[in-house]
C-alpha cells in the first residue's frame, strides 16, 4: 500500500499563500515517487477562525493519512532572531518524534538552513486545533515551522525559495522511507506534474478575479497585518486590477 501523506497549509491569513504554494512544490515530486499525497487547503477566515481548519481536518480524517504535514512560518526565532525548522509533535504521540526529527533535518540540510529541534507539547497554543482540542483532530500531525515571519530576513528567504522548501520536504520523505532506489522523481516526472498542477489551478481554487484579491487584503487588514495587506495591493495593481479604495493601514 502506498505511503499517505497530507499536506495542511496554514489558515492564518499572513502565512497561507506561501504555504499553500510550498505545498503544491511538494506534491508533484512526492506523487513521482509513488506517494499518495493530497492538500487541505482552507483559505483565511477572518480574524484567523479555525472553523476552516476544523472542516479540514474532518476530511483528513476520512482519507486516512499516514502523516500530515501542517505547514507554518510562526514559532520561532524573533524580529532579530532568524530560525530555522522547527517541528511539533503532541504529547499523545511519541512515536512521531523520531520520524519528525528525521525529516527535518534532512529537509533543514537541503535548504541550508538550522534543524532546530523536536518539542512534544499538546498545550502549544497554535497546536491545539491540530491535536483536536478545538475541534477535529489532525491525523498523525507533525507541525512544521520553516522561519518566523516576523524577521524580514527569514521573510525574504521564505519568499524566494518557495519551491525549494516544497521539494526539499518531498525528498526528505522519500529519503527517510528509503524510497530513493524505486523512486520515479525523475526531473521529467516532476516537471509534467508541476505543469499539470499549474494548468488545475484556476479549477481547484477559482480564477483570480479582483474581488478574490480584495477579500484577501480584508483579511489581512482584520488580523492586524499592514505589511501583508499592503503586498497583497501590489500584487492585484501588477496583475492589473484596480483597488482605488484601497488606504494603506497605518
Amino acid at each position: 500500500m502506498a505511503l499517505k501523506i497530507a499536506l495542511a497549509p496554514s489558515t492564518q491569513a499572513a502565512e497561507y499563500r506561501r504555504n499553500l504554494a510550498v505545498a503544491e512544490a511538494c506534491r508533484p515530486v512526492l506523487v513521482a515517487a509513488g506517494v499518495e499525497c493530497r492538500i487541505f487547503s482552507s483559505p483565511p477566515l477572518p480574524n484567523d477562525s479555525t472553523a476552516g481548519q476544523s472542516k479540514s481536518n474532518a476530511e483528513m480524517q476520512a482519507w486516512g493519512p499516514d502523516l500530515t504535514f501542517a505547514l507554518h512560518n510562526d514559532s520561532l526565532g524573533s524580529t532579530t532572531r532568524t530560525a530555522g525548522i522547527l517541528v511539533l509533535i503532541d504529547d499523545d504521540h511519541p512515536e512521531l518524534a523520531a520520524v519528525a526529527e528525521s525529516i527535518g533535518r534532512k529537509a533543514a540540510a537541503r535548504q541550508g538552513i538550522p534543524f532546530e529541534e523536536v518539542r512534544r507539547d499538546s498545550r502549544h497554543f497554535v497546536f491545539w486545533e491540530y491535536s483536536g482540542k478545538t475541534g477535529p483532530a489532525t491525523p498523525n500531525c507533525i507541525l512544521w515551522e520553516n522561519g518566523n515571519m516576523d524577521n524580514p530576513a527569514d521573510v525574504k528567504r521564505l519568499e524566494s525559495t518557495l519551491e525549494l522548501q516544497g521539494r526539499s520536504l518531498a525528498e526528505a520523505i522519500i529519503e527517510h522511507y528509503g524510497m530513493e532506489e524505486d523512486s520515479l522523481a525523475s526531473e521529467e516526472a516532476v516537471k509534467l506534474l508541476t505543469e499539470i498542477r499549474d494548468l488545475l489551478k484556476d479549477w481547484r481554487y477559482g480564477p483570480v478575479t479582483s474581488d478574490s484579491f480584495r477579500q484577501a487584503i480584508g483579511n489581512a487588514i482584520a488580523n492586524d497585518d499592514p505589511d501583508e495587506a499592503t503586498r497583497l495591493n501590489a500584487e492585484m495593481e501588477a496583475a492589473g486590477f484596480t483597488n482605488s479604495g484601497f488606504v494603506p493601514p497605518q
